[in-house]
């Protein structure tokens, strides 16, 4: 008796400590975030589909923007357009959430969204990976994106 007493106080202690500096997820809604990213993804293959690429570069963090340019990856969203034709659909395909704890800026939400895209003349996979960081209650980002597809190979 006197064990159990002693790990019920300190799991009471680590949880104390978590909630403390930060680590402790709460008030995590996986459903809510799930539609957040979806709204988000759809807003870019929206604006990719009307050709704003100006406007599809807003939704990307700045972190993206530290390996690949802004006006590269504008351009290259216009080259995705021009070899593989008009966006005409896009579909979830699968998904996966998880949350990152500490102080750091890394600590967040993060999805990683996989997209069965349809183009003009050739089809294609999309990873979007997002972003929110913890206690911010803003808008996920867009941290990665990855376009695959045998079009780019062709021609």
């Amino acid at each position: 008796m006197t064990a159990k007493l002693g790990r019920r106080r300190w799991l009471v202690w680590v949880g104390v400590a978590a909630i403390a500096d930060g680590t402790l997820a709460v008030g995590c809604n996986p459903a809510a975030d799930k539609v957040a990213m979806e709204e988000l993804c759809g807003r870019l293959f929206a604006l990719i589909r009307i050709k704003d690429y100006e406007a599809a570069a807003d939704l990307y963090d700045a972190r993206f923007y530290q390996t690949t340019p802004r006006g590269e990856w504008i351009a290259l969203l216009s080259g995705v357009t021009r070899k593989l034709g008009d966006l005409q659909r896009s579909e979830l395909v699968a998904w996966n959430m998880r949350q990152v704890a500490g102080t750091g800026t890394a600590s967040g939400t993060y999805g990683d969204m996989q997209y069965k895209t349809t183009y003009e003349r050739y089809p294609a996979t999309e990873e979007l990976t997002l972003f929110r960081p913890a206690g911010s209650g803003g808008p996920y980002r867009i941290l990665g994106h990855k376009i695959n597809s045998e079009g780019f190979l062709r021609d």
